[in-house]
Order: C-alpha cells, then sequence, then structure tokens
C-alpha cells in the first residue's frame, strides 16, 4: 500500500516559548464568563460505562452530558498547539519509552555486585525436545553435558549430575515458542550502565502485561522470571537475559525476538526543543499558565499552579439526540513502537536512539465527512467478538450548551482562548471543527463551538457588574506570536480536509487486510541483528 490517509497526523512543532509565571499577568486582568453552543457534525461518544464492554453516552437526569473535563482537554490540546506550549500530556516520568521487536542474537548473565552490575558473556545449549526443564525455574543452576547438531551449528544440552559443565535455566522463551535453554558463561564480562537495567526491568513488566494477553498459560514462567531479577538486583542469583549491543549501550530482554526499550524516550525529544512539560515558575508555557499544572519539580518536591479557567458539563436538552448502540471496532491505545509514525528522520532506517531523530509533532485526528451522518460500515452495529465494544452514540446536529469561567486573564490570553474554542469561525456551518470523546479514528467526534456571548465581570465599590465583551472573530488568530502555527492547525482541524479520500489504518489489502500484517512488512529491521529499522513506507506530513 504505497500511500494512504493515516486517521491521524501530526501537527508540526517549533521551539517551546516559556517564560516566568508573573510575566504572563503584567497586563490588566479580566474575570467573566464565555457562553457556548456545540453543535455535534458528526455521531459522537462519551463513554459511561454499564456493563462488561458495554457503554451508554455519559447521562445526567436521561440528559447527554459531555463532561467539563473533557471539553478541557480539547480544547487546552489546540491551545498548545497554537502557542509553542509542552506537551502536557506526556509522562515526565520514567514511564513512557519507546520500544521495538528487535532480534537479538547475543545471550548473557546479569549478576549484581559490590561493583555494579556485570554482563557475563555467555553461550546458548537448547533443549532439544523440551522435555529436560520441566520442574525447573529460570536462573536454577544446573550440571549437564553438550552435545552439537551435524552441521555443528546448534548446542543442545542434556542434564547430567555432577557432569563438568555448570549452566543456568533460561525458560521465558517459551513465551515466543522457542525451546528452554541453558546459558553458561565464556568467561567474558562487562560492567553495565545501571539505565540498562532500569529498562531491563521496565521491559520485563511490560512482558509479563503484554504478552501474557495472548499466552496466559506461560503467567508462571513469566512471574519466575521477574522473581529471578529482583534476586540478581538483591545480588542473590544470576539472570539469563537476551540482548544486543551498540556503543556503550545494551539493550537487553527476556526472549530473543520479544522487545527491546530504546534509551531515548519521548520526554527527551521534547526537552531537545523546549516542549516537555513544565515544572519551574520560571519557566512556564503559555498553556500551562493558563490551564493550570501538577508536577514534580525539578528543584523542589512539587510545582503547582491553579487553573484561571473552569469548564462547565455541556448539556443537551434534546432527549431524542441518543442513537442506537453500535459495535465499534478495537480501537487501541497509542503505540509508541510505530517509529515511522510518531518520530521522523530523512534516513529510510532509524530507530529512538538514531541521530538525526525528532518528534513528529502533536497527534491530531482527521475529520471523516463522507457521511457525517452515520459510522462507517464496518464499525455499525454486527455481531462482536471478544474485544469490540458496544457503544451508545449521540446523533449528528445535536446541540449541547456549556459555559467557560476565566479569572483574572489578561486581553491576549481570552482572545487566544476565544480562538481555541470557535478555531476563528463563529458560525454553526464552519468547516472548523473540533474532535470530542471516542471513536477518532473512525470519524466519530466532530463537533463545532461557537461563542453565544462573553460577559466581563467587575466588582467595585461594593458594585456588582457585567458587561458585553467586544471581539472579531477574524482577528482573533493575530494575539499569535507563530502564525504558522494557526495555518497549521486549521488545516487539521478543517472538515473537508481529506475530502473524498479513504481513511484508515495502513492494511495489506486495498480493501482491507490485517493492519498488523503491514506493520510488519513495513519493517525489516526484525530481520537484521541490532540494526535500526528500515522503513518502506511512511505516513504523508501534515503539508504533503
Amino acid at each position: 500500500m504505497n500511500g494512504f490517509i493515516n486517521p491521524y497526523t501530526f501537527i508540526p512543532v517549533s521551539e517551546g516559548r516559556k517564560q516566568n509565571y508573573e510575566a504572563y499577568f503584567t497586563q490588566p486582568l479580566l474575570s467573566g464568563k464565555i457562553s457556548c453552543t456545540l453543535t455535534t457534525r458528526t455521531q459522537i461518544a462519551v463513554c459511561d460505562k454499564v456493563g462488561d464492554r458495554d457503554f451508554d453516552f455519559f447521562q445526567v437526569d436521561g440528559k447527554a452530558i459531555i463532561m467539563g473535563s473533557s471539553l478541557r482537554g480539547t480544547i487546552r490540546s489546540i491551545y498548545e498547539a497554537l502557542t509553542d506550549s509542552c506537551f502536557s500530556s506526556t509522562n515526565a516520568e520514567d514511564e513512557d519509552y519507546f520500544s521495538s521487536r528487535l532480534n537479538k542474537k547475543q545471550c548473557g548473565l546479569i549478576e549484581h555486585t559490590e561493583d555494579g552490575y556485570i554482563l557475563h558473556l555467555a553461550k546458548r545449549y537448547k533443549d532439544k525436545y523440551n522435555t529436560q526443564l520441566g520442574s525447573y525455574r529460570t536462573g536454577d543452576v544446573v550440571s549437564f553435558s553438550s552435545y552439537t547438531n551435524k552441521a555443528g551449528t546448534i548446542y543442545y544440552f542434556e542434564l547430567k549430575e555432577n557432569a563438568p559443565q555448570k549452566g543456568y535455566v533460561h525458560k521465558v522463551d517459551r513465551l515466543m515458542k522457542s525451546k528452554d535453554s541453558i546459558f553458561e558463561k565464556t568467561g567474558q564480562s562487562v560492567t553495565l550502565p545501571e539505565r540498562s537495567i532500569r529498562l531491563l526491568e521496565e521491559n520485563i513488566f511490560n512482558t509479563i502485561k503484554n504478552e501474557l494477553r495472548y499466552a496466559p498459560k506461560d503467567k508462571q514462567i513469566a512471574e519466575d522470571y521477574l522473581s529471578q531479577f529482583r534476586k540478581m538486583k538483591d545480588g542473590k542469583g544470576l539472570l539469563p537475559v537476551w540482548y544486543y549491543q551498540k556503543g556503550q549501550r545494551y539493550y537487553f530482554a527476556p526472549s530473543q525476538m520479544s522487545r527491546a526499550i530504546f534509551y531515548h524516550q519521548p520526554v527527551d525529544f521534547l526537552k531537545k526543543i523546549n516542549l516537555n512539560p513544565c515544572n519551574q515558575q520560571e519557566n512556564i508555557c503559555d498553556a500551562c499558565a493558563l490551564f493550570g499544572i501538577v508536577r514534580k519539580s525539578d528543584t523542589s518536591g512539587s510545582f503547582a499552579k491553579a487553573s484561571r479557567i473552569r469548564f462547565s458539563d455541556a448539556v443537551c436538552e434534546d432527549t431524542n439526540c441518543f442513537d442506537k448502540k453500535f459495535t465499534l471496532p478495537i480501537l487501541a491505545s497509542p503505540r509508541l513502537s510505530s517509529f515511522e509514525f510518531y518520530l521522523k528522520s530523512e534516513e529510510e532506517s532509524y530507530c529512538a536512539d538514531d541521530g538525526g531523530v525528532s518528534i513528529a509533532g502533536r497527534k491530531y485526528y482527521w475529520h471523516h465527512n463522507d457521511d457525517p451522518r452515520k459510522i462507517k460500515s464496518d464499525a455499525q452495529n454486527k455481531e462482536g467478538n471478544n474485544m469490540d465494544a458496544r457503544v451508545q452514540l449521540v446523533k449528528p446536529d445535536s446541540v449541547f450548551h456549556f459555559e467557560v469561567y476565566f479569572e483574572r486573564i489578561p486581553d491576549d490570553a481570552l482572545q487566544k482562548l476565544l480562538f481555541a474554542l470557535t478555531l476563528g469561525e463563529n458560525t454553526a456551518d464552519s468547516n472548523h471543527c473540533h474532535k470530542i470523546g471516542h471513536g477518532k479514528p473512525i470519524g466519530l467526534g466532530s463537533a463545532k463551538i461557537t461563542v453565544d456571548s462573553v460577559k466581563i465581570r467587575t466588582f467595585s465599590d461594593g458594585i456588582y457588574q457585567e458587561e458585553e465583551y467586544s471581539w472579531n472573530p477574524a482577528q482573533l488568530r493575530n494575539a499569535f506570536a507563530n502564525q504558522q502555527n494557526v495555518d497549521n492547525v486549521l488545516k487539521v482541524t478543517n472538515f473537508n480536509a481529506v475530502n473524498g479520500k479513504d481513511i484508515q489504518y495502513p492494511t495489506t489489502e486495498p480493501e482491507g487486510g490485517n493492519i498488523f500484517k503491514w506493520f510488519a512488512q513495513n519493517r525489516d529491521g526484525i530481520k537484521s541483528i541490532g540494526k535500526p529499522m528500515k522503513y518502506y513506507h511512511k505516513p504523508p506530513s501534515l503539508n504533503d
């Protein structure tokens, strides 16, 4: 599949703009209320779980509700893109990682000593018939003799008491339908950086969490491996591992063909361009100053700034707005292993740890306008499998009302907020729309927000007053320092941007096929020991 419109694209990023928190509030400050109308352009899904994989649209007293927190998140993401603000939703701790399945040729044994972590290079011996290690656990020490196949290329073991060879049991490869093994020290060793051990620990947790969904019968094997890892950290045993080495970096994994976690994390790429999540008073972005922030601080225990805006819930008074329930296809969480989507490089072959690699941008889903009154046929109500979900939707042209309250913000921040709400066009038939709720990849969630009124409130000399705020939608974009950001946001929020094109995840066949197989065929890195991924097709950029 040479060309495709992926359900999402990336808004290009520039160097982040940050300054001292107080610098945002030197102008006269305004307080008041923005009254808004939200009109759905497609069906939308805001889920409230009522059973196993069964969701109603969220409602209160029989009325459809879009929570204020959902609206706030939608508007904040647009505001961040417009103002070169930080990626506030990115985890600033060691929890978000790039990873990939890579073939690891070398095996070893990790030991924790007083001098640090030591990698003992090892030689692998296979259990030819997978029958000898049934009662053993990973890390157990055994005696054995060895032999090879006729070509002398594969080494096997035979357990024998008091045999001259000593080795360590390795069983986790059974998760990949491989054979149990014994690893024997070769006599060579190297000292490891501690970070490689932290990444291995994360990889083991991911193995248990993800792989066992497909191989629950091997749960005990994986848990035994984690137990041996903990013993190794306590200096009470050796841990068999597979790895490949690139320079001073070691990439460890429980299995030869399982995932390797890369040293560079999403937050590392963001730090290079000052877009990492804010955590200091002296260096805070426009969005965090307005929407608020709670983070761990670089210099103290925590860092927090209260939000200066508040979103009410959006309520639809028409109880006939509810559509029937649909069985939606599997909608997985974002997979950072898809380097060709989340990262960019001028090279054909690259991974997260290569030079010249940068973050692709801010993720945003395209609108689907081929038929706004129904979701695509492959997502309509049908006999579902055990990973699909039945979801009640709200119909297109449903009208919701909500308010945004602002407290002590400067005039330029109010104009930026109004643009983020209306996208510069304050009419219900505008082509510039937001995406809200679940099911964005299959075309759900398109909605237009218009502002009905903006009231400025004052309280002086014991007198409370409200007055209308005068504003011009066409001039709001002038409040932004980076006009290219405005152009990019308007392009991706245009309801007709990909008019007439088939929007779908890439598959192996023009009329559908296996998504996962497409990703496998798009890469040849798994065939090359320790080499970066080569990508045959990359998604087009926003400006292609």
